[in-house]
C-alpha cells in the first residue's frame, strides 16, 4: 500500500476532504494521487481491494476512487462489501475502469457504484467528478456514467 497526504498546514489538512484511490496500476495511482494533492485534497492510495476496504473502514474517506479490475478481489466486489457495511455505506464510490462492455456498467450499478468513469480519464476530469461527489453523492440506482 502506498500512502500520500497533502502536506500543508494542519488547519488546511483538517479541512481538506480525504480521497481513497484503489488502483493496481502504480503509474495511474501515483498520477492521480499527485494531481489530487496538488489541487488541495488529502489522498491515501492502495493497490488492491483488500487494503482498500481496510483503509476505508479505518479512515472513512469522503470519496473512494475504485478500479474495477484489481488483483484478488475485484473493485465490484470491494464496492459491494463497502456498500453493505453500515460504517462505509454512505461513502461515495467512483469506479474508474477500462472495462468497456455494457455489463461492466450493470455490474457497477449492482455493486452500488455512484459514478462510473471510463479510462483513459484525465486527472482534471477525475477531480471534477470528485468535487461533484463531495457536493452530493448520486444514488446508485441513478448511477452517473461518464467517459473520461
Amino acid at each position: 500500500m502506498t500512502t500520500a497526504n497533502h502536506l500543508t498546514g494542519a488547519a488546511d489538512e483538517a479541512k481538506a476532504p480525504l480521497v481513497l484511490i484503489v488502483e493496481d496500476f502504480e503509474d495511474a495511482r501515483e498520477l492521480y494521487s499527485e494531481y489530487l494533492q496538488h489541487v488541495g485534497l488529502q489522498v491515501v492510495a492502495t493497490g488492491n481491494a483488500i487494503d482498500g476496504i481496510r483503509v476505508a473502514r479505518a479512515r472513512h474517506p469522503n470519496v473512494i476512487v475504485m478500479d474495477a479490475g484489481l488483483p484478488g478481489m475485484s473493485g465490484w466486489d470491494a464496492t459491494a462489501a463497502l456498500k453493505s457495511d453500515p460504517a462505509t455505506a454512505a461513502i461515495c464510490i467512483i469506479m474508474l475502469t477500462g472495462h468497456v462492455l455494457v455489463d461492466a456498467e450493470q455490474q457497477a450499478r449492482a455493486a452500488g457504484v455512484n459514478v462510473f468513469l471510463r479510462k483513459p480519464c484525465l486527472p482534471d476530469v477525475l477531480h471534477r467528478e470528485i468535487l461533484s461527489a463531495l457536493a452530493g453523492c448520486a444514488n446508485p440506482a441513478k448511477m452517473s456514467v461518464r467517459h473520461g
